[in-house]
């Protein structure tokens, strides 16, 4: 508790102190003339405000990954706030080496930049993957990022937590595998690839059919019913690992357990006996508004009977 209210106080400074500089730069800037405030570069000054204030945020972010390495009762606050500092820091500057830097200031800059990575990098395989898992979202929508050191360490916390929990998280991160962007789809396959290479036969089979899963539902998405019928019959296709491997993406199945920040890394943290997929239901239902989305359903067998085949 001591590290987290430690962190929660540096970055309070950080932010009052930002807020002063930011005001006092706005009314400096009221005060030019047309011609000097043409001449401002507003990310120059973002920079050089940042700059000024680093150390404030680099021992903050380091006192929060502190604090979830020794206890989790703080998750939900300082997790997604570390994160956040982490990512918007590495990425100032990263994509404006034009910026006229007189002071030096941008050479200043990078190497905080590699020190905050740096941190990053030793929290990854210090913090609880079971963390990590509750942040996903945040996570995955920077896997593309400006920073090349920061774009690694995403990779690295996101390969980590697949291959401690791949049945809960690949609902969460397997669209990576099929994004329109490029450049996350590259990202995604070599996350999976990753994972998969830490897992054992059986997880590695289950990561490897999931692919053709997500292509058999994105292809009922992009299915369209050439009737109004609210119903339509869908052939169940054939998988290379059976439905029962997988864990239905419910909510009950992919949450945490009651009390789980609490439990150690190695403890079972989600909920042990949820149902599994046994097939689909053949009847596709199509609802009736404009877009025509459709509802599948599938069939379930006991966790135990899957546990046991």
């Amino acid at each position: 508790k001591a590290h987290f209210n430690y962190a929660k106080f540096l970055d309070s400074l950080f932010e009052t102190r930002k807020k002063q500089m930011t005001d006092k730069t706005k009314e400096e800037y009221n005060n030019m003339s047309e011609r000097q405030k043409q001449e401002v570069d507003p990310r120059a000054v973002d920079v050089r405000i940042i700059g000024a204030l680093v150390e404030y945020l680099l021992d903050s972010v380091k006192h929060y990954g502190i604090a979830l390495q020794l206890g989790q009762k703080h998750c939900y606050q300082a997790l997604p706030r570390m994160l956040a500092m982490w990512l918007e820091f590495t990425s100032l500057g990263t994509e404006d080496d034009n910026i006229k830097d007189d002071s030096g200031q941008n050479a200043h800059l990078k190497e905080y930049q590699e020190l905050m990575n740096k941190a990053i990098e030793d929290f990854a395989s210090e913090i609880p993957e079971h963390l990590f898992y509750t942040a996903l979202p945040q996570l995955l929508s920077r896997v593309v990022h400006n920073n090349v050191e920061t774009s690694a360490n995403v990779a690295l916390i996101l390969r980590n937590v697949i291959a401690k929990y791949p049945h809960q998280s690949l609902w969460s991160c397997g669209w990576l595998r099929f994004s329109k962007s490029e450049e996350k789809k590259k990202a995604g396959v070599e996350i999976f690839l990753g994972a998969m290479a830490m897992l054992r036969k059986s997880d590695r089979d289950m990561l490897d059919t999931s692919q053709t899963l997500f292509r058999f539902l994105i292809s009922i998405a992009a299915f369209v019913p050439k009737t109004n019928n609210s119903c339509v019959k869908m052939k169940n296709p054939k998988f290379e690992t059976e439905l029962k491997h997988f864990i239905p993406p419910i909510q009950a199945a992919l949450s945490l357990s009651p009390g789980a920040l609490g439990q150690s890394a190695n403890a079972d943290v989600f909920p042990s006996f949820v149902p599994r997929m046994r097939a689909f239901n053949t009847e596709l239902r199509i609802m009736q508004s404009k877009a025509k989305p459709k509802k599948i359903s599938f069939f379930a067998v006991p966790s135990t009977v899957a546990q046991r085949d």
